[in-house]
């Protein structure tokens, strides 16, 4: 029994880098159980996986008890940790917000700052020699530290000095406290220096990196930033393993006049991927979302194509469907008495049926296509499965909607 139970180690701690997240904390679980043994492969991953291995990898780590002996390797880990967050704060500051494409990569890279952050907080507590929270509490310092609460970031800030290794907590503090010098406006969460990358760097930075999603965004970016330098380096991602960045290596090549048959044939889809996920981005109600969760829901979306004149949706009718605008106009015509009149012309990356995501209700106006006009359809039960599977996506999707209602009646 003894030996199956160590002969599973390998295998285990390989799951630890699973790409599913039940998968990643099953497996972090079950050899955190192997204590002391499993700590040096334990520790490889903590310092050299992805994000979501290093989060898994803290979760295996041995107890307390033994972790003194993991110090130097945990300290190191650490110093990782803070040196990644601060090159994603610098190439943040690298990028502007020109597009919707470019705004997202910043915004992808701010969330990964806050990512890091909480990592490197739980590091550092792990490394606290006086009376320490658990690791839990951590979690919740690390929070606060990125929070726009002042008051809840200053405590952070003194529990994080009071329990965590004193030098790693100095260094992380500096780093988040580091004056803002940019053009763009400022953004919530930790703090963007003055950039130590110019755009062509930035971008090929992330064209080189392991983050798939990243890659397929500045892939996007340099074609919407005419960065034609970085054109030899995106066409070696032609064969990229996310299929993601593959796309748009694709779209962009196409876009440059070069033969190339399209993907989109076999589905009748004519938007790529990547364009349905920005524009959904661009709509209030899932401007919340991670990009992970926006690409799920592009995913299920259909297209949908009206000729002039032609009716998206009935005034009085039972809708359960959400219309995002591609391309062209709707015109929303509300019916009161014998007189119709014209409530709204939407236009691209504007949506219509928001409430219809979630239950049926009758259609509050008509919606006539103004010309020829593209759109996004969302069915209600499909978003509905996601959300059920998904509750923090649900929550997110929730919090928006009633931060609009509440404007709605102010």
């Amino acid at each position: 029994m003894l030996r199956r139970w160590f002969g599973a180690k390998p295998a285990l701690i390989h799951h630890v880098s699973d790409p599913d997240e039940t998968v990643r904390l099953a497996a972090a679980q079950a050899v955190h159980s192997f204590g002391d043994p499993a700590a040096a492969r334990v520790l490889d991953l903590l310092q050299h996986g992805n994000f979501r291995t290093r989060a898994a990898a803290l979760v295996a780590l041995p107890d307390d008890d033994t972790v003194q002996t993991l110090a130097l390797a945990l300290r190191d880990s650490g110093r990782a940790e803070i040196r990644r967050l601060k090159q994603s704060r610098d190439l943040a500051a690298a990028i502007p917000t020109a597009s919707a494409a470019t705004r997202l990569m910043r915004e992808s890279l701010l969330d990964q700052m806050h990512q890091q952050t909480r990592l490197a907080v739980q590091v550092i507590g792990r490394l606290g020699h006086s009376a320490r929270p658990g690791q839990q509490d951590f979690v919740l310092i690390g929070q606060n530290l990125i929070s726009n609460d002042a008051e809840l970031r200053a405590a952070a800030i003194e529990a994080l000095e009071s329990v965590g290794d004193h030098d790693l907590s100095q260094e992380l503090i500096s780093l988040l406290d580091a004056p803002v010098e940019q053009t763009d406006p400022p953004t919530s969460g930790p703090c963007v220096s003055a950039p130590l990358f110019t755009l062509a760097q930035a971008i090929a930075h992330l064209l080189n990196g392991d983050d798939g999603w990243l890659r397929a965004l500045a892939v996007r970016a340099s074609s919407d930033l005419s960065l034609n330098e970085l054109w030899p380096l995106i066409r070696t991602l032609v064969g990229d393993p996310d299929p993601l960045v593959r796309e748009a290596v694709h779209e962009m090549l196409l876009a440059q006049g070069e033969n190339m048959p399209s993907l989109h044939t076999a589905s009748l889809q004519t938007a790529s991927l990547m364009e349905r996920i920005l524009l959904l981005r661009e709509v209030g109600l899932f401007a919340g979302l991670s990009p992970e969760d926006l690409k799920q829901i592009a995913e299920v979306a259909r297209e949908q194509r009206f000729v002039d004149g032609a009716i998206v949706c009935r005034q009085g009718e039972p809708g359960h469907e959400l219309f995002l605008v591609v391309d062209g106009n709707l015109h929303v015509i509300k019916q009161t008495g014998g007189e119709q009149k014209l409530i709204a012309v939407l236009g691209a990356g504007e949506c219509v049926g928001e409430m219809a995501i979630f239950e049926s209700l009758a259609r509050y106006a008509t919606v006539i296509a103004a010309g020829e006009a593209l759109t996004l359809v969302l069915d209600g039960e499909v978003f509905k499965s996601i959300l059920h599977d998904r509750p923090d996506v649900a929550l997110a999707v929730l919090r928006t909607l009633s931060r609009r209602l509440r404007n709605l009646n102010d």
